[in-house]
């Protein structure tokens, strides 16, 4: 008890002088694992970081061979599908990334906006309880992360026939010689979690923290919208790329890999799977929520507006004069409850409602391919589903 009491308070003062210096400095670790860009000084540094660059390019390619491997031989349909999905999300990782990359600067902009700007609403206790609270949900965000990582890294590690199917290489490696095979299996499997969990969320941490921080700032001094909405809106674009790809991720896999846990024995590796299946799906309801708490303060900011302007006194010497600051003041109001809007690439709003949707989807997709594992015809259950839909 007496080591874990240590270890805790070790890592307390750990965040509370990372916390002083910069709100950002777990991002920035996670931000490496996920191979994002990255600027590595001293020539190991830039070696490792390049033959990690080459593993998550190996993989890659490693998998797009099981897959078609798998369709070649279509002995194992659960396995195909895994293969597929994973394919999918392989490629989702580097559209991510490469979003990540477009927008760097962007990105690089609000984050010195966001640590640079210290704004005082006039009650510094206030501002200060803010502020630790961003920082503190910020780091505790990636830090639930990187605890997936390492559970998935355990879970996966466990011996198990799940782990041969869905992790492991195709059977024709095996005729270039065990050691060959060997050590392709070895570079796959203990590092596919490390490499790919990482880059699936660590874009999403990204925009998300940025966007808690925004909020922050937005929350302690109001008369700084204009300029806190103008960033906002450069991260629009963004934002809204990744929640498509997100949302339509979520719909697949969840769907997908719901259908294969069903389908086959239940074992640690499934946990794996589907814990990480579970956080994708939250983490679009976490995205829609966010987007909703970005609405609440704009009602709040408008509705002051509205107070401000029910309580102008009036007077007929200064009719016109009142006339003016009414309709200002409306107009402002206005603005400012639809100064934020995210939509999904201009297909729907985004909203926490969307996300019963998304989960109504969900259902239809895992039901169609039980159907179609039952020996449902695909083209006439396709038909049925989308007429349903």
């Amino acid at each position: 008890m007496a080591i874990i009491d240590q270890s805790v308070r070790w890592f307390r003062k750990l965040f509370s002088k990372s916390q002083a210096k910069d709100v950002f400095w777990l991002l920035d670790y996670l931000l490496i694992l996920g191979g994002t860009y990255h600027r590595p000084r001293g020539v190991w540094r830039i070696t490792i970081w390049y033959l990690y660059q080459l593993l998550s390019v190996f993989q890659c390619c490693l998998q797009i061979l099981i897959v078609v491997s798998n369709l070649n031989s279509l002995q194992d349909q659960t396995s195909t599908i895994w293969s597929a999905i994973s394919l999918l999300a392989m490629t989702l990782c580097y559209v991510k990334q490469l979003l990540l990359w477009r927008y760097r600067e962007s990105i690089n902009n609000l984050r010195t906006f966001i640590t640079g700007s210290r704004f005082c609403s006039g009650n510094p206790s206030y501002d200060e309880a803010l502020r630790s609270k961003f920082s503190r949900v910020s780091q505790q965000m990636v830090v639930a992360i990187l605890a997936l990582i390492l559970l998935d890294e355990v879970f996966i590690a466990a011996p198990s026939s799940l782990r041969t199917r869905w992790f492991g290489i195709p059977q024709w490696f095996y005729s270039y010689g065990y050691g060959t095979a060997l050590a392709i299996e070895l570079a796959f499997y203990p590092f596919f979690a490390l490499i790919w969990v990482s880059k699936l969320f660590c874009g999403s941490a990204t925009v998300a923290i940025v966007l808690l921080g925004l909020r922050t700032e937005l929350q302690i001094l109001t008369q700084y919208y204009g300029r806190l909405t103008r960033n906002l809106q450069s991260l629009q674009v963004l934002f809204e790329k990744i929640f498509f790809l997100i949302y339509y991720q979520s719909i697949i896999a969840a769907g997908a890999i719901s259908y294969v846990i069903i389908r086959d024995e239940f074992s640690l590796c499934s946990v794996a799977v589907l814990t990480c299946m579970s956080i994708s799906v939250l983490e679009c309801y976490w995205w829609c929520h966010l987007v909703d708490t970005f609405q609440d303060v704009n009602e709040t900011i408008s509705r002051h507006l509205l107070n401000q302007c029910c309580q102008l006194p009036y007077s007929d010497d200064h009719h016109v004069d009142y006339v003016k600051m009414r309709t200002s003041l409306l107009i402002i109001a206005g603005r400012s409850r639809q100064s934020v809007g995210f939509s999904c690439c201009g297909i729907f709003k985004i909203s926490t409602a969307m996300f019963a949707n998304l989960l109504n989807i969900c259902y239809s997709v895992l039901m169609f391919l039980v159907n179609v594992g039952d020996g449902v015809k695909p083209v006439a259950q396709l038909q049925a589903w989308i007429g349903s839909n």
